[in-house]
């Protein structure tokens, strides 16, 4: 377990919202994205590489495409987020 809440603050997780749908391979090309998984067709879970505060190179990517940024936050770890993603891997498997 806590390996998993280790690996979890080292790779910070940001939700985006947007104004449309966007690429989720246009979204991996963002400087610091190391996966992207789609909530909805607006709203995205981003995952940073090690360390990397992915704010302001979304809010970039954003302007440099004359796209509205509805919201971005970082997801804070805990237990329960351990707890879904777990099961969510173990369900795909």
């Amino acid at each position: 377990l806590s390996s998993i809440l280790a690996r979890h603050s080292s790779h910070p997780i940001f939700i985006a919202e947007f104004d449309q749908q966007i690429s989720v391979q246009d979204l991996i090309n963002i400087t610091g994205v190391e996966s992207v998984s789609m909530i909805n067709e607006k709203v995205y879970r981003l995952t940073a590489q090690a360390g990397v505060d992915l704010r302001a190179h979304v809010f970039r990517f954003a302007a440099d495409r004359n796209l509205s940024l509805l919201g971005l936050r970082r997801e804070e770890t805990s237990l329960e987020s351990v707890f879904k993603s777990l099961t969510h891997q173990q369900a795909l498997a």
